[in-house]
């Protein structure tokens, strides 16, 4: 049964569903894909991606949002004013069609389409979400451009351990609760790296899992190795930065810091997150049939092992 959130609802604007969304690609320079999409959506506008939503009407339709602040916890130092709720389609023959979103506005077009195929892509890997599934393009009433993905609730991101109050939750800073942590984080850069997909702003806050996978947050700044650059220096420099900034990142938190440099640096502990990140490389190259792919993890093992081991609190 679908829940109905209570509460005021406000109204984004009428929609229409599109076939146009579900061709943007990472491999399509991002001013190719669809150049006169935003221009032709007037304000209060939504294009739904058919994808998405392949029952009901194609037009028509009409859009409300009820807003839910407690969705947004633990979020709220998100620098883009994403909103969270329940969006509400109504139709022809269809009536409040529930679903739990992020709205997330863009300041330029380019970013969005960008983040769009970025999640589509790492969506495609071996066909499971890794991402937050895209849903609709909406165009709010002061012109801005907003990327609508499915919320939801059983995706938690590693900042919750690493970042961690300890006087508040002292049991997310437990050894095995880091060690785990830890080791998951590796091994989704391991798969993203391995698709050759770099994630450009790899902090413990944009790394997460549900109950099944690890998941990539805010893929904004992501970029997609070309096919003949693979074996490059810029290519190995990009990955080395990832791993180099979610490494960093889980020392932010200065009084977490000491404790976790210990757990992180005991010499078992960086075997582990070295096999972790070579597996999951291992896993994705699975998903680039005909293109050849180094084995990032094994081939700059040495390099890899030096970030994790001195990087000291």
């Amino acid at each position: 049964m679908s829940i109905r959130l209570n509460g005021p609802s406000e109204r984004l604007g009428t929609a229409s569903t599109s076939d146009r969304l579900n061709n943007w690609s990472l491999d399509v320079a991002p001013q190719i894909l669809d150049a006169n999409l935003m221009k032709e959506m007037g304000r209060n506008t939504l294009i739904l991606a058919s994808n998405a939503y392949t029952l009901g009407p194609k037009d028509g339709l009409h859009v409300s949002f009820i807003e839910r602040d407690d969705f947004a916890r633990h979020r709220e130092d998100s620098q883009h004013q994403v909103r969270f709720g329940q969006m509400l389609i109504n139709g022809k023959g269809v009536h409040e069609q529930p679903d739990f979103v992020a709205i997330k506005p863009f300041e330029k077009n380019k970013g969005l389409y960008h983040e769009w195929a970025a999640n589509a892509y790492a969506n495609g890997l071996a066909d499971e979400q890794r991402a937050y599934m895209p849903l609709a393009v909406y165009k709010d009433n002061n012109d801005v451009a907003n990327m609508v993905t499915l919320y939801e609730h059983g995706v938690t991101t590693y900042d919750r351990v690493f970042w961690a109050d300890r006087h508040e939750t002292p049991e997310a800073l437990h050894q095995d609760v880091v060690e785990r942590a830890a080791e998951a984080c590796m091994y989704g850069l391991g798969l993203m790296h391995g698709a050759r997909l770099v994630h450009g702003d790899a902090r413990v806050k944009n790394l997460g899992r549900d109950s099944r996978h690890v998941r990539f947050i805010d893929l904004e700044d992501s970029s997609l190795i070309p096919e003949e650059t693979v074996d490059e220096q810029e290519s190995l420099d990009v990955i080395l930065k990832d791993i180099t900034m979610f490494i960093d990142s889980t020392l932010q938190v200065d009084e977490n810091a000491e404790q976790i440099s210990e757990i992180l640096h005991r010499p078992d502990m960086v075997d582990k997150l070295v096999g972790s990140y070579q597996a999951g490389i291992a896993k994705s190259k699975q998903s680039q049939e005909g293109i050849y792919v180094p084995d990032y993890g094994k081939l700059h093992e040495e390099v890899i092992r030096e970030i994790i081991g001195h990087n000291r609190a």
